[in-house]
């Protein structure tokens, strides 16, 4: 194995821990010694996480540092590909896929938050960073915001805090009005069919956007 790649190896491990402080390498330091301090680097930070933390795959005692070494490499491989912008519009994307299901389950904090996460500030920082500023894209932007916008208004009203029943003149969950002129008013029904359609069409503006960066 080249003295590259156990060098990159090092640098995986360095990222995964940034408080942890390799000793510098010294200009007719061995492969071997690189392999030790990389493997002594790595059992620090094993060392070092929360008990309820998953095992890395790196942490297998039957791996030699070889395949240690290639693993790691995998792994910065998977992470840079990732982080492609197209590759992280595409995951944007399939996040927002998955609102209608929080729709029909009336989770609108989740709600509101995953429209946010995925079309909101995240997406401007996005586009700012791959440089998409043509027309096209903010056209395309534009219109799936604004059903989106019409959505979250729907979820907004929709979320439950102390005294939001009492606001909007609705009757408290379980309470029956006494009578319709000065009791409270019964929560209507809402209807979920014209917000799945509203954010089934997002989506699909979210693919144009994947389209056109493709």
């Amino acid at each position: 194995m080249s003295q590259r790649i156990q060098v990159l190896a090092l640098a995986v491990l360095a990222s995964t821990a940034s408080s942890l402080r390799l000793p510098p390498v010294r200009a007719q330091q061995s492969r071997r010694d690189l392999l030790i301090q990389s493997t002594s680097a790595f059992s620090a930070i094993v060392a070092a996480a929360p008990v309820h933390a998953a095992v890395s795959e790196l942490a297998d005692p039957n791996l030699s540092n070889e395949e240690r070494s290639r693993l790691a490499l995998e792994r910065m491989e998977r992470e840079r590909v990732a982080n492609l912008p197209t590759n992280k519009l595409t995951a944007m994307r399939d996040q927002l896929a998955t609102a209608p299901a929080l729709v029909e389950s009336d989770q609108w904090d989740e709600l509101r938050d995953l429209i946010q996460a995925t079309t909101g500030g995240p997406l401007n920082d996005l586009f700012k960073k791959a440089k998409w500023g043509d027309e096209a894209t903010a056209k395309t932007t534009v219109k799936m915001r604004k059903l989106l916008f019409d959505v979250e208004t729907v979820a907004y009203s929709q979320q439950k805090f102390p005294g939001a029943s009492a606001v909007g003149g609705y009757c408290a969950p379980g309470v029956v009005p006494r009578d319709s002129k000065s009791g409270c008013k019964v929560r209507p029904a809402l209807e979920k069919e014209p917000l799945r359609t509203k954010l089934n069409d997002a989506v699909a503006k979210f693919d144009e956007l994947v389209k056109l960066h493709s």
